[in-house]
């Protein structure tokens, strides 16, 4: 039930886009999430693959230097406290007319939506980076997977885990080729079937577990609501608290190489193929952490203790 879409081309749609200046200009004003309003027409920001990360839509802003020639638009990344804010939004370059996203996307997908960067390398710290959006205008540097029909709420969670997980990107990087990351290479990812989901891992809902940590990763703001609700969840987005994320990461990932089947030493293995992440991690505490989280969770998911916390 998952289709591509390649929603707005940043040149050949450019008659479009609209500026905070034009807007203000015309008398449109600015409300939550972005969105630029005047009577019934809404303007709704135009993401680009450089606003996001993986589990996070609000990972920078784009700011438009002008005396730039070559390269006006930059990002802008979100600081700690931007992202504690339940009611910051990422500010783009662009906003378009509502009416011209409602023609483009298909009647039957949910009230938000699945992108991924397009620009990426083996090389990168992480070569495949997905995360929900709020149903908004996408430009052609963050292609949109489309959800259709009816489906199993953590089957769609699921679905957004194993994208992010290293094991997945790993094999990714055997079949980038450069730097642009087209359908048919996605199409040929090694996604476990919904199935997998069906049962239980070590005696938890395997479903529930990976949906409970999707929706605290990715619901950090009011704008994607329409997510949460999808997700069955109704109460105030997840307060940002960058070490409980990195543990709900690691969490995510140790569970995912099980289901991959990979031994512990396999999993390290892998890992040691993510010198960035481990560069990072040197940088910041002296040694590679997020490697050291992932073989302790996978450690005490071996073991049946599914509620673990470690410290390491």
């Amino acid at each position: 039930g998952v289709s591509f879409l390649r929603m707005f081309d940043m040149t050949n749609d450019s008659a479009l886009f609209k500026t905070a200046k034009e807007l203000e200009d015309e008398l449109c004003w600015l409300g939550a999430g972005n969105v630029y309003t005047k009577g019934q027409v809404k303007y709704l920001p135009l993401y680009e693959g450089k606003m996001v990360q993986m589990y996070d839509h609000r990972a920078a802003s784009v700011i438009v230097n002008a005396n730039n020639l070559f390269r006006p638009a930059q990002v802008k990344v979100v600081t700690k406290a931007q992202h504690t804010d339940l009611s910051f939004s990422a500010k783009p370059q662009f906003w378009i007319d509502k009416k011209s996203l409602i023609e483009r996307l298909p009647e039957d997908i949910p009230n938000w939506l699945l992108g991924f960067k397009s620009i990426t390398a083996p090389t990168n710290m992480r070569s495949f980076i997905c995360t929900p959006l709020p149903l908004s205008c996408v430009g052609n540097s963050m292609p949109v997977m489309c959800i259709h029909g009816s489906y199993a709420r953590d089957k769609v969670a699921c679905l957004i885990a194993n994208l992010s997980a290293f094991a997945l990107d790993y094999t990714a990087r055997q079949k980038i080729g450069g730097q642009n990351l087209n359908f048919f290479v996605v199409e040929q990812f090694p996604v476990l079937p919904p199935t997998a989901y069906d049962g239980e891992f070590q005696g938890v809902k395997l479903a529930e577990f990976i949906r409970e940590r999707v929706l605290e990763l990715c619901y950090t703001a009011h704008d994607l609501r329409g997510f949460a609700e999808d997700m069955g969840y109704t109460g105030a987005p997840f307060v940002w608290d960058e070490e409980r994320r990195l543990h709900l990461r690691c969490q995510l990932d140790a569970l995912y190489f099980h289901l991959y089947h990979l031994t512990r030493t396999e999993a390290g293995e892998i890992l040691d193929t993510f010198p960035i992440v481990q560069r990072q991690d040197e940088e910041q505490c002296g040694r590679f952490r997020t490697k050291e989280l992932i073989l302790a969770y996978h450690n005490a998911y071996a073991a049946g203790n599914m509620d673990a916390w470690v410290q390491v």
